[in-house]
Order: C-alpha cells, then sequence, then structure tokens
C-alpha cells in the first residue's frame, strides 16, 4: 500500500508528487485517542476523521520530535550504525505534528502553550468565587465609608441613592447636612425657619415649637 500524507495541502505519496526517500510516514496513533485528537485537531484540515490508512508525513514534524533508535537487534546494522552510516530516526511517543505550510488563515490554529487546566477545577472555581466575591464586598465598603466626607458630598451621595426612601428633603447649610421630612393637611397652616444657629422653629396654627440640632 502507498502511503499518502493527510496533512493539508501535502503531497507527499501522491500520484505525480516527486518521491523523497528521506520523509517517512506516521500513521495515526488510532490506540491513543487523546494524542490521536492532538494529531486531528494540529493537522488544518476541516472535519477531517483519520482511518486506520490515514498517514502524516515526516515533514510536518520538527528534528525534536525524533529520537535515535539505539535498539536494533539486526547485528549487521548495528555494526553499520556505529560505523556511522546508518541512523534510524525513531518519532517519539508523545509527538504532534506542528509543521504546516500554506495555510489558509481560515483554517490556520494560533499556536501558543495550552493554559493551565488547574482553573477548571471545582476547587479553583469556588477559590475564584470567592475571590471575586472578597473582592466586591471590599468595594461595597469603600463605596460606603463616609467618615471622611464632606457634607456636600454626603448630600451628593445621598441624592444618588436609588433606595433612599422618598419624601425628605435634604441640604447644606454652614456645613451641615439638614434632613427633614415635612407633611402637613391643606387646612393647617404651618412654617418652618432654620436659623443661623441651625435651630428649627416650627409654627403650626399660631404655635410655635423651637427644636435644637
Amino acid at each position: 500500500m502507498v502511503n499518502k500524507c493527510s496533512a493539508f495541502g501535502c503531497r507527499s505519496g501522491y500520484k505525480g508528487a516527486e518521491t523523497d526517500p528521506t520523509v517517512w510516514f506516521h500513521c495515526f496513533p488510532l490506540h491513543d485517542k487523546e494524542l490521536c485528537d492532538k494529531w486531528v485537531r494540529a493537522n488544518p484540515r476541516k472535519d477531517f476523521a483519520p482511518s486506520q490508512h490515514s498517514t502524516i508525513c515526516s515533514l510536518h514534524f520538527t528534528p525534536a520530535d525524533y529520537v535515535d533508535d539505539h535498539e536494533d537487534t539486526n547485528a549487521t546494522r548495528r555494526k553499520r550504525k556505529s560505523s556511522g552510516t546508518f541512523v534510524r530516526r525513531c518519532l517519539k511517543p508523545d509527538a504532534v505534528p506542528s509543521v504546516f505550510e500554506n495555510v489558509p488563515e481560515y483554517l490556520s490554529k494560533t499556536s501558543g502553550t495550552p493554559g493551565s487546566t488547574a482553573s477548571a477545577t471545582p476547587s479553583s472555581r469556588r477559590q475564584k468565587e470567592a475571590a471575586n466575591l472578597r473582592e466586591l464586598e471590599d468595594a461595597m465598603y469603600a463605596d460606603d465609608d463616609t467618615l471622611s466626607a464632606t457634607s456636600s458630598e454626603l448630600l451628593q451621595k445621598l441624592q444618588s441613592e436609588t433606595t433612599a426612601p422618598s419624601g425628605y428633603e435634604s441640604h447644606v447649610a454652614d456645613n451641615r447636612l439638614v434632613i427633614y421630612w415635612l407633611s402637613v393637611d391643606n387646612d393647617v397652616a404651618a412654617s418652618v425657619i432654620v436659623k443661623s444657629d441651625l435651630t428649627l422653629v416650627a409654627s403650626v396654627n399660631e404655635a410655635s415649637f423651637q427644636f435644637p440640632c
């Protein structure tokens, strides 16, 4: 059977292609699903599914993917090997093809170091969620810290607060924040006077009441 390379755009082993004796063919590692899936993902062929006859040639591997085989059982070849005239190269068990040239952009895959899978574990996810909650709490507490805020800053914060009860009025007078709520019936005559010392004088139907602040 003639080997034909299954890599995208490669003509190794095909009729009419120049035969290169230095090119070897490697079968897809169907016996190792995880490794085989890596080979399939590395090969930029859309919807490619390898069969028992599918191969990828050595042009798509780097020199680092190979290792010298020093376990040749043939005495004659061992002798020739020791003389330097015979070298047998074997593909490393975990090698994955990575050399693919002239690949269209829509088929190309961004190469890079695979990300760590540590963040995918339930324990690490819980730790990350807990850290996010702590950051959110710290941000909320920092936003609610009013110890060093001025009266104008407190007023601005109060006016922007969506959960504050309605009906109240608030103003800054003499660098003090004044918050009040007036509810008067239509048949009642009333008035409120704020003095310079922030003393309140309320008058209802000609009766006056003074409230020190």
